[in-house]
């Protein structure tokens, strides 16, 4: 049986980040086609690892801090692991955690593969943090790896030009689990309560983190510019990372606007929002692939993305609308669109074939694991 070890800065069944969503589906997955899977993460106190369904697979390094995630130990414990384990895939970038991995796999002569998920260049906090790691960092992550996985072609054209010696790099998309479309019925106590809260009916969906990077910002600047109002709403569904308060302040001059924010939500409400929403929007100033991309379309709900996503597949094969990465491009679009009912539906609906055709896990982890054997 071929043992795998995932490295993965955050890791958590109750955390909205792509990579450790990513990681989870691909520990399952391999899981399933017969591997030994366990993941080293860092430990923060606001998700504790015991909490976790797969706890006993979870290894969990303390850090200096929870925001710099600086690896202080069981250093020697986590080294004595790796050194039992055929291959390390390094999943995500700006980690102490990956560096430390890296060391200890060429000490220990393990192969790695070294997956950045379009996180290779510095945007939203600490620039200058992330500048400085390019610089001491990235070409010995990239140049060292086994095989490097990008998500998207681009982001493989992006690795190519930073490293002059020849990478081997294979695009590995995110991905979906197809049975996962049946996933949004919820209880009738929370059904009920999220139609009382959603009003009206009509409204258009963000799902993810409140971050800079994700551009909530930039879709309620363009749900200002939308005809008509009064007769939708615009729902936020995901955490805060210090831009909800933003939004609220410049909501304080349009009382009448329609805008909720439900905060942190569970995946069976995430996909009933999906599955009831108008248009899922994806306003991200960048991102490799949006996993939201997948989850809305598999359920029939097409996507309004911005060409910094990842996704222009999508737009190709009629399957999704990408604008620009501006309030104007955006509103433009959703006002088109509001204006169309028809076109909403059959591109929902070639949404959800091309993905069941193209991006479903169960046919992802099979070219994958082709790479790992």
């Amino acid at each position: 049986m071929r043992k795998i070890l995932l490295i993965s800065n955050f890791y958590s069944e109750y955390i909205s980040a792509g990579t450790s969503q990513r990681t989870k589906d691909i520990k399952k997955g391999l899981t399933d086609l017969g591997c030994e899977c366990r993941v080293v993460t860092i430990k923060r106190s606001r998700n504790p690892i015991q909490k976790e369904p797969d706890k006993k697979e979870i290894i969990g390094i303390n850090s200096l801090s929870g925001r710099y995630a600086i690896p202080i130990y069981p250093l020697l414990r986590f080294f004595r692991l790796l050194k039992g384990y055929n291959l390390v895939h390094i999943i995500d970038h700006w980690s102490g955690l990956n560096i430390i991995s890296v060391i200890f796999c060429l000490v220990s002569k393990t192969p790695y593969i070294y997956s950045p998920c379009g996180a290779l260049k510095p945007i939203g906090r600490n620039i200058l943090i992330k500048k400085l790691y390019n610089f001491i960092f990235l070409k010995f992550l990239l140049n060292n790896a086994k095989y490097i996985f990008a998500v998207t072609k681009k982001e493989k054209s992006e690795i190519k030009l930073l490293s002059k010696k020849k990478l081997k790099i294979k695009v590995i998309p995110n991905g979906i689990w197809e049975k996962s479309e049946t996933n949004f019925q919820i209880d009738r106590r929370t059904k009920k309560k999220l139609e009382n809260l959603i009003k009206p009916k009509k409204f258009i969906l963000f799902v993810g983190r409140l971050s800079y990077v994700k551009g909530p910002d930039i879709l309620f600047d363009a749900f200002l510019k939308i005809n008509n109002i009064d007769k939708y709403a615009l729902v936020y569904a995901g955490p805060d990372e210090n831009m909800k308060g933003e939004i609220l302040k410049k909501l304080r001059n349009f009382p009448n606007i329609n805008v909720i924010f439900l905060g942190s939500v569970t995946p069976k409400v995430r996909n009933f929002c999906m599955k009831n929403a108008l248009l899922t929007v994806i306003p991200s100033r960048r991102e490799a692939m949006s996993m939201v991309a997948l989850e809305t379309s598999i359920l029939g709900t097409p996507f309004i993305a911005t060409k910094s996503c990842g996704l222009s597949d999508f737009s190709i094969n009629n399957a999704g609308f990408i604008c620009e990465p501006n309030s104007n491009s955006i509103s433009k679009r959703l006002n088109y669109l509001l204006k169309n009912p028809e076109e909403i539906l059959i591109t929902g609906k070639n949404a959800q074939s091309y993905v069941k055709k193209n991006y479903t896990w169960e046919k992802i982890l099979l070219e994958m694991n082709s790479y790992f054997k």
